[in-house]
């Protein structure tokens, strides 16, 4: 279900990317946080021009990222989004207790501060998943992401993961489930591109000039009858 602080038509978005984009990118940290910066931007400002009028006056919608919120292009995405007036749900593959054994002491803390102000303003999920079992919830977690938005941005080097549910695995469940993607290669993450399976879609498109085809996507994504939170073995 939708947190009751979501007002107006709700637009969602889900993020995915790689944990290492410290170390093998640190060269580009910068033009990665700038490109979702500005995709984050842009897609704020679709879901606006997209918002049904209310009268003379368009209702402003809400905007929601999901993130599971492991380090590299989770978090980042996570503390860019508050920064534009997103809302944040986040999605945990496993307890979160069973989930921290992921990150060292200072990754910890700070994962720890977004996961206190995301329990008190916006929203966790969790999964639910094994430590045991720990590709397979990845996977899930992934799929939840893809299954609950209406746009994924992904922070991909265009690699196939050595094992299940990493980036391009959760790339091509979005495919699958006809979810347009904004793609930021971390080589050469500007400009953003567009992989979507719509109607005439040519892949990739620069995001930029998708804008028309993603208001009318939005739009569609705004009148549709069930925009609520499918929770699939998971609690909140």
């Amino acid at each position: 279900m939708t947190s009751g602080a979501d007002v107006g038509p709700l637009f969602r978005v889900g993020i995915t990317g790689h944990r290492d984009l410290a170390t093998r990118y640190a060269a580009k940290q910068g033009a990665i946080r700038d490109a979702l910066a500005a995709a984050l931007a842009q897609i704020r400002n679709i879901a606006r021009a997209a918002a049904p009028a209310s009268g003379d006056k368009r209702t402003q919608p809400s905007l929601r990222l999901i993130s599971p919120l492991a380090e590299g292009a989770d978090r980042l995405a996570a503390e860019i989004a508050s920064e534009l007036g997103y809302r944040l749900l986040v999605a945990l593959p496993f307890e979160q207790a069973t989930y921290e054994e992921d990150f060292d002491a200072a990754s910890q803390a700070e994962f720890r501060q977004i996961m206190a102000r995301a329990g008190v303003e916006d929203g966790v999920v969790v999964l639910g998943g094994r430590r045991a079992a720990a590709d397979a919830s990845y996977l899930a977690v992934g799929r939840f992401v893809v299954e609950n938005v209406d746009l994924l941005i992904a922070v991909w080097d265009r690699e196939r993961p050595a094992l299940p549910g990493g980036t391009g695995d959760v790339v091509d469940v979005a495919l699958e489930h006809g979810v347009p993607i904004v793609w930021i290669p971390p080589d050469a993450p500007e400009p953003a591109w567009l992989l979507d399976a719509l109607p005439n879609a040519k892949a990739p498109r620069r995001f930029v000039d998708a804008t028309d085809t993603l208001e009318d996507y939005a739009i569609r994504c705004f009148t549709a009858a069930n925009r609520e939170i499918v929770l699939r073995g998971g609690r909140r």
